[in-house]
């Protein structure tokens, strides 16, 4: 348990450093790349953050010994004098130990924090529900549709509501998607702009992506950096949408966009919860993407494709910076009983003399062979394997091998 904890503290601060290289790489050269790409790039340090395990090649860079309660139980356990253990090790045979507890008190939070995010879903969801209404007009809808038809979306069923509690458009609903569009009178053309930004953030599942940062920041909860990537990887979420919607647009169309999404600001707070999109994210985030959009220069592609590869290849190679050192297995003195001091011990003597010699365990099967003279005893406990080897005729332990099993 120790060891699956710290290996996830280690990744954590290990994707925290290439979250902060990601970051000056974006301020020094950002600009250059789309962000679509960037948006990417983000994509791969949250899919890192949700999912801690990661290949180990090599000894690591850095070496993390295990906590010394890890190594104390080991120890100790080690120096008993041949218990008859037949029962499995398991974790409630232990003292609370500050680590544990520590472990303890994250799983909490980390739950906590998940669970406030989703009933604030529900709730909002709820809000919807009895407070919005469903748009009925024929024009709206005919909008709608025609711009699903061009993003081929014809098939799939969104709803479209109108909620005076949201100051913006924005896109939530997993199982029954649907956009939803603030108290205000939207022309046409600004209606065509507003549906493909929402069907954009649909057709890529950014939903389940903002899914995977709820999920990121309940299991990081203790990492700010993580939370301010959450942000920056949603606004870059948000210009990417905007590039999309005004590919090969000219400078008119780009005014006009800017014009919409400057007319959605508003002095009053917004409902919203993470596991929605936003058309508008506040007036701290307009600047930047009014800049992006009247941005027309060419941005690179070909370097965004190395870029790419280099973070994943840094996130699968972030398990390899730390490694974990096992406490060392010290062999057990001899244990002889005195009924066997002249002779040769018996298969349950060797039995014992094994399971005092590893402290914990279940014993799996034990063997002799007569041409060598020895017994070799294998034992398994929750998370190692055993091989005991002890000399048939003295009892004296030859060797004694531990093999980490892979989960």
């Amino acid at each position: 348990m120790e060891q699956f904890v710290i290996s996830f503290l280690l990744t954590s601060l290990a994707m925290t450093a290439i979250i902060l290289v990601i970051s000056v790489f974006n301020v020094l050269f950002g600009k250059t790349f789309t962000a679509k790409s960037r948006y990417a790039v983000w994509l791969i340090v949250l899919i890192g953050l949700v999912i801690p395990l990661r290949p180990v090649i090599g000894d690591g860079i850095v070496t993390i010994p295990l906590p010394a309660s890890a190594q104390t139980q080991s120890s100790e356990s080690s120096m008993i004098e041949a218990p008859p253990i037949t029962a499995p090790y398991t974790l409630l045979d232990r003292p609370a130990s500050p680590f544990m507890v520590c472990v303890f008190v994250w799983g909490i939070v980390a739950i906590m924090v998940f669970a406030c995010h989703i009933r604030r879903y529900v709730r909002f969801l709820r809000t919807i529900q009895r407070w919005g209404t469903t748009v009925k007009d024929g024009n709206i809808l005919s909008i709608l549709r025609a711009v699903q038809a061009e993003k081929g979306l014809s098939n799939k069923k969104i709803g479209l509501k109108i909620c005076g509690f949201v100051s913006s458009s924005m896109l939530t609903g997993f199982w029954r998607p649907m956009i939803l569009l603030p108290e205000k009178h939207f022309e046409t053309d600004e209606l065509e702009l507003i549906f493909r930004h929402e069907l954009i953030h649909y057709k890529r599942r950014d939903l389940f992506i903002n899914f995977l940062s709820v999920a990121a920041i309940s299991m990081h909860w203790f990492n700010p950096i993580i939370y301010w990537m959450c942000a920056a990887m949603q606004m870059d979420g948000e210009i990417s949408c905007d590039e999309a919607v005004l590919l090969d647009s000219n400078k008119e169309n780009r005014r006009f966009y800017a014009e919409v999404i400057i007319g959605m600001i508003s002095e009053r707070s917004m409902a919203r919860t993470m596991l929605s999109t936003c058309f508008y994210g506040g007036k701290s985030s307009i600047r930047r993407r009014l800049e992006v959009i009247m941005d027309t220069t060419r941005k690179i592609k070909q370097p965004a494709i190395l870029v790419l590869v280099a973070i994943t290849t840094l996130t699968l190679l972030s398990g390899s910076v730390f490694a974990i050192q096992e406490p060392s297995l010290p062999i057990a003195p001899r244990v002889v009983p005195e009924a066997i001091a002249s002779g040769k011990i018996t298969i349950k003597q060797a039995e014992e003399i094994a399971l005092a010699a590893v402290g914990e365990g279940t014993l799996r099967k034990a063997k002799l062979d007569v041409k060598k003279g020895i017994y070799k005893v294998e034992i398994r406990d929750d998370r190692r394997d055993y091989e005991v080897t002890i000399d048939s005729a003295t009892g004296e332990i030859i060797k004694n091998s531990m093999k980490e099993r892979k989960r």
